[in-house]
């Protein structure tokens, strides 16, 4: 084998332990790398327990993706590739936002930015025994790391279809994800989408359905946009929507409350759209602006209504601990929840989380945030890593938990404090929190 790709074991709550997606990411990168002639393998972790061992034995050159808080995770891969003296490249948003601290933790190379042509580039180069020069590639060389900007696929649709067939997609929750973009055309402060993807774009609309198309054969009935942008061309949405109607297959995607209009809704009902999903952050309008959310609060509830009215549940997210938020804009959001549970809604409440790349994590102290660790597996939205001006770690804490059993109308359990378990596990094995994904599974 050529390339063996190793999507990381990822850290979740209670309400989602169970549910899966396919690594599309590494999908691509697969299907890039057998398109140049590589043999190449995918170990999906989250629904494995295949030995990783032997599988490193037999490939050239190692490929790890991770997130920020299942970098630890990473590591353990690396130690295992280490001992069989194999090169290790890893790619995603903790890589590429922080390039120079996972190369000295001992990774050959790291992807900055997308990582099909990046990869296919690097195993021409091992072939040939040169050292590389490639785009959106770092690297080590005499002790010095080597930098060649970030790598982004301009033309969605040059690329080839994930390779799904290196897939068991029985074994996923969701089998039938698609992304429809890439990159953001937002700079939301608490989100690192445009620094760590870049630039939005837009796969044409026949491509996506052609896809849909393909999803189906392979006996699938349903499937998951994963992409949040999905509705930000309405002509493209709206012809989307008419092609995938004929298909009969139930759907669910993520979206932005100010990309939907009555017409957009109407048309995603009636095309089989079953949950949507979008944030909403904040019940203060002064605080949404404050963030660059970019929506107005007082369309939340209308378009909320339409949702519930057409057949589609809508989800929508919201965020406790914004830099300079009060008790008063916190129960303003509260409240804001309640009413759209009220309608008919889903709701879900997550802390604010400085992730390396965003504006939130490099600004931090100026705003007045103050980050607490950067052990990064405490990194987990049900998990404060911060304080802000007004609130303190348990105070972060206690609003997530007030605002769970309120939406939940349950009350707060008794909840053991263990110091030598990452505090992500102790909130996950103290409360239950319904998720966009899980709220879908019992919706579709």
């Amino acid at each position: 084998m050529d390339l063996l790709l190793v999507e990381v074991r990822q850290s979740r709550s209670i309400s989602e332990a169970d549910i899966t997606v396919p690594p599309l990411g590494v999908a691509y990168i697969a299907a890039l790398a057998e398109q140049g002639g590589f043999k190449t393998g995918i170990i999906d972790l989250n629904v494995t327990n295949e030995k990783l061992e032997r599988k490193i034995k037999k490939a050239k050159l190692i490929g790890v993706s991770c997130y920020t808080n299942n970098y630890h995770e990473a590591l353990k891969i690396l130690y295992l590739a280490k001992k069989q003296k194999k090169k290790v490249i890893i790619g995603g948003p903790h890589a590429t936002a922080l390039p120079d601290e996972v190369l000295d933790d001992g990774f050959d190379f790291v992807v900055v930015g997308e990582g099909e042509l990046v990869i296919g580039e690097l195993l021409k180069a091992l072939e040939k025994g040169t050292t590389p020069t490639i785009k959106g590639l770092v690297y080590k060389e005499n002790n010095k790391i080597r930098k060649n900007g970030s790598h982004r696929v301009k033309d969605l649709d040059s690329l080839p279809l994930p390779a799904r067939h290196l897939l068991d997609l029985w074994k996923y929750t969701y089998p039938g994800a698609v992304a429809t973009s890439r990159g953001c055309a937002y700079y939301c402060r608490y989100c690192c989408a445009r620094s760590i993807a870049g630039r939005l774009r837009l796969r044409k609309a026949e491509k996506v359905v052609d896809e849909l198309i393909y999803i189906q054969s392979l006996g699938f009935d349903s499937f998951f946009i994963i992409d949040p942008n999905f509705a930000f061309d309405k002509r493209r949405v709206l012809e989307i929507c008419n092609s995938v109607k004929k298909l009969d297959m139930e759907w669910l995607t993520e979206l932005r409350l100010d990309h939907v209009d009555s017409e957009v809704i109407t048309a995603m009902a009636k095309a089989g759209c079953k949950v949507g999903r979008f944030g909403i952050e904040s019940g203060s309008q002064r605080l949404v602006d404050l963030i660059n959310k970019g929506i107005r609060i007082r369309e939340v509830l209308r378009i909320v209504k339409n949702f519930v009215q057409e057949g589609i549940t809508p989800v929508c997210g919201f965020m406790i601990g914004h830099p300079t938020e009060t008790e008063k804009e916190f129960k303003a959001t509260l409240k804001l929840a309640l009413k759209i549970k009220k309608l008919g809604g889903e709701v879900t409440f997550a802390v604010q989380t400085p992730y390396p790349g965003s504006y939130l994590y490099r600004k931090a102290e100026n705003i007045g945030i103050k980050i607490l660790t950067r052990q990064w597996r405490e990194y987990h939205h049900l998990n404060p890593v911060i304080e802000t001006q007004n609130f303190s770690n348990s105070d972060l804490r206690r609003m997530l938990f007030d605002s769970i059993t309120r939406i939940m109308n349950t009350t707060l359990p008794d909840i053991e404090v263990l110091e030598e378990k990452p505090m992500v596990t102790k909130i996950s094995e103290g409360l239950e929190r319904k998720s966009f994904r899980s709220i879908a599974l019992h919706a579709t």
